[in-house]
């Protein structure tokens, strides 16, 4: 089984139909940067995502650990939110890419939050409130170290699934 197989998965532990089917479309439209380049090629990210699919494995290890968080918070948090946040909180990590008119960068690109909430929430338009739900946990993902700041305990879940992942290289040590 692939990586991309390993994702796609994933995607089934989303509780809502609906919301399932959108997490589905924007993976369709995700720029081929998403699929293939790493996650990280400094230190902020364990060693095998440092190659090729390494973003995969990150996006990955991010969704179980918000699969967790969910599962240990007994409702009251929503993995309808929280679970297509962490699929694709890094969709636009190398940029929006050539479908969207948009292109991509040979490193992550800092605004790479927003250019994701930007990208949901332009393919969601009319979907519901589903849709800004998960673009607000998607553009506040990177905490403190972001420009805008999770303001909810579901952005907040999303943040430290991130974190945790990010982290990974350091649980055995």
């Amino acid at each position: 089984m692939s990586k991309k197989d390993d994702l796609y998965r994933l995607v089934n532990f989303v509780p809502a139909p609906l919301v399932r089917a959108f997490t589905l479309y924007v993976l369709s439209q995700a720029p081929w940067t998403f699929w293939q380049k790493p996650s990280s090629a400094g230190k902020y990210h364990p060693l095998d995502e440092h190659g090729f699919e390494g973003l995969l494995i990150h996006i990955i290890r991010v969704v179980n650990i918000g699969l967790v968080i969910c599962e240990s918070a007994e409702g009251r948090l929503d993995p309808s939110v929280i679970i297509p946040a962490c699929i694709l909180h890094d969709i636009c990590r190398y940029g929006t890419g050539v479908l969207h008119s948009g292109k991509d960068s040979e490193y992550s690109v800092p605004e790479h939050p927003e250019l994701a909430a930007e990208l949901i929430r332009k393919l969601g338009d009319g979907s519901g409130k589903f849709v800004e739900h998960i673009a607000r946990a998607v553009e506040t993902h990177t905490g403190r170290w972001g420009k805008i700041t999770p303001r909810n305990e579901t952005e907040w879940a999303v943040h430290y699934a991130d974190c945790i992942a990010a982290n990974y290289h350091q649980w055995g040590t």
